[in-house]
């Protein structure tokens, strides 16, 4: 079975709000493409220098979560290495020092970028609520409902929806290590329960 990764506010339902200024406006961390070492390459396709800097918004500073989608995806040390510990290899992560909204350090080695390689065409049209009309139906398709295709996800363990890229696709084994593992700020829901925008 297949899920859908959140991130999940705290219980008084505040959430971590953080500022990135991309390094190239061109930059995608959500194309599920790798970035190279080759340095004839594009900058944007390139590996992002690291550490990358990452501000706390002034109202919350306090506030931290481990499960990130925007402005950029970011994951906490400990999730990282849960997902690593079940077996997830196709997500390079990037080191990210992490700073207060007055300009002073907040954390260093306690937060990374990540960018999850490949994207997998494994929603089930048939079973999944969605505009019907719509011609393009990759990239950023919205969901009412989302239904996975399990032959599609062909057992992967982790991977971005290529009907909606920002949608990131969970094997029931990835829940069950984070449920384990107690990571509050973070969610699995059934994808027919979420809607994708």
């Amino acid at each position: 079975m297949y899920y859908v990764l959140t991130p999940k506010p705290h219980d008084d339902g505040s959430i971590m709000g953080v500022e990135y200024k991309k390094d190239h406006v061109l930059r995608s961390w959500i194309s599920g493409n790798k970035f190279s070492s080759d340095e004839n390459e594009k900058p944007f396709k390139r590996h992002p220098e690291e550490p990358i800097k990452v501000s706390l918004k002034s109202d919350r500073d306090n506030v931290r979560n481990h499960f990130l989608l925007a402005p950029i995806p970011l994951m906490s040390k400990q999730l990282l290495n849960v997902i690593g510990s079940v077996g997830v290899d196709n997500l390079d992560s990037y080191s990210v020092d992490l700073y207060y909204s007055n300009g002073t350090i907040a954390s260093q080695g306690e937060y990374f970028a990540f960018n999850l390689i490949g994207k997998v065409s494994a929603a089930d049209l048939t079973e999944s609520k969605f505009d019907e009309n719509r011609k393009e139906r990759l990239v950023n398709m919205p969901f009412e409902s989302l239904a996975i295709d399990e032959l599609k996800a062909q057992g992967l363990l982790m991977f971005r929806l290529a009907e909606n890229v920002s949608a990131i696709i969970v094997h029931e084994k990835v829940k069950e290590a984070i449920e384990d593992a107690n990571l509050d700020t973070v969610e699995c829901l059934k994808p027919e329960k979420i809607a994708l925008l």
